[in-house]
């Protein structure tokens, strides 16, 4: 323990911080204060750790509300980056506090959600299992000789630059410094046929999602592997580009940005898609069950949201990533009471299973209005579009009346 850890505690009883009143709560954080203050004149610490635990499953052994003033000095916990080699021991938690398999699909999930809006694939087995502290070990890789070994999502990306790849380091290093502002970069390249590569931006702290669509009526794909495969198949052979001013590229480029605003849904990681796909037959219904019982004002609102999560192609509108999850959160309940009541476990539990429910009982108006309230309004698609690579067919060549008499003549007996 280091000198002057101090605990501040309440007169009275309260189990934890969150069942403590207002007014105790601004008491105990001027007490830490004036704590503060005397360690600082008597102590000079370096910094402080201050904080809690709130409940046994967090760790708290003391049923009590106590909040821990810790003093930290330089050098009171050894510094691992002055050694050459660090061993690493795993410790072994009692059964309580031992990680479980949903708690690590749920950090894997936040973690790739933030980075690249996508999904890792799901841990095996039953989720609300403990994890072994050998395979913890394992599953993050401290036993690899070779660290440069470990796959990330990021790596066909990366594969994308240099030799082996389709742009080199140095104009790679050139684009990355540059100081001057692109609004949207666009190239238009002759290729066997028509497909488009596209960057799209989203909210101010997301990363432009990558989409290619090869062909017109494709599908689009949005996992980063997939994508990288498919522009080193397009261009690993550098073709040439075309200006820009070609009325059949820029034909091209309109109709690839007018698909891209047909099927943004489809950009959306599968659970929110799931999610959105749910909320429009719910609110449906919704809305025919209010008109049906002459509740104007439900109607009303329903219709509203319903053009919220069913945006109108080529508009700016509420961002879908974040209309997916206000919808997850305000479904929570019902998941949570469908978790707690599933007859069979070894079915998995989706999304669809909580349209039932939510037709029998409906969420209140006040809470449907919270939910979807100071929504982040995003642009169009196409303004959206930083980066656009788009191969052009190459034209079929006309064959001469000469060349067409000729073959006529050799197909002749």
């Amino acid at each position: 323990m280091n000198p002057g850890h101090t605990l501040v505690i309440p007169r009275r009883h309260v189990e934890t911080y969150f069942a403590a009143t207002p007014e105790e709560h601004a008491e105990l954080w001027r007490a830490v204060e004036e704590i503060k203050r005397s360690l600082d004149e008597e102590l000079h610490p370096d910094g402080y750790n201050v904080g809690f635990n709130a409940g046994e499953a967090a760790g708290q052994t003391v049923m009590h509300l106590h909040i821990h003033v810790i003093p930290r000095f330089r050098g009171d916990v050894d510094d691992p980056s002055r050694h050459d080699e660090v061993e690493i021991w795993w410790p072994r938690d009692p059964p309580s506090f031992a990680p479980r398999r949903r708690d690590l699909l749920r950090e894997r999930h936040e973690l790739v959600a933030d980075l690249i809006g996508a999904n890792l694939q799901l841990p095996e087995g039953d989720s609300d299992a403990r994890i072994a502290v050998e395979d913890l070990a394992r599953q993050t890789n401290v036993e690899r000789e070779d660290p440069a070994d470990i796959y990330d999502a990021f790596r066909p990306i990366r594969a994308l630059v240099g030799e082996s790849g389709l742009v080199s380091e140095q104009l790679y290093n050139d684009m990355r410094t540059s100081q001057a502002e692109v609004v949207s970069g666009v190239s238009i390249v002759s290729a066997r046929h028509a497909f488009a590569f596209l960057a799209v931006s989203g909210l101010a702290r997301s990363a432009p999602r990558w989409v290619f669509l090869d062909g017109l009526e494709a599908a689009p794909i949005t996992d980063l592997a997939a994508v990288a495969d498919r522009l080193r198949v397009n261009l690993h052979d550098d073709p040439p580009g075309l200006p820009p001013t070609d009325p059949k590229a820029a034909e091209l480029v309109a109709r690839f940005v007018k698909r891209l605003e047909a099927i943004e849904r489809l950009l959306l990681p599968v659970r929110r898609q799931r999610a959105l796909a749910l909320a429009e037959k719910t609110l449906d219904a919704w809305r025919e069950r209010a008109w049906h019982e002459g509740d104007e004002a439900r109607h009303q609102l329903i219709r509203a949201l319903l053009g919220v999560v069913q945006p109108q192609p080529g508009a700016p509108h509420a961002d879908l990533a974040t209309v997916a999850e206000a919808w997850i959160r305000l479904v929570r309940p019902y998941q949570q009471e469908a978790l707690r009541h599933r007859r069979s476990r070894k079915k998995p539990w989706t999304l669809n299973d909580l349209e039932g429910p939510l037709r029998e009982r409906p969420i209140p108006m006040e809470q449907l209005k919270r939910a979807f309230q100071e929504l982040p309004m995003v642009p169009t698609v196409g303004e959206r579009v930083v980066a656009m690579i788009v191969g052009v067919p190459e034209p079929t060549p006309r064959r001469s009346e000469e060349d067409n008499a000729r073959r006529m003549d050799r197909s002749e007996p």
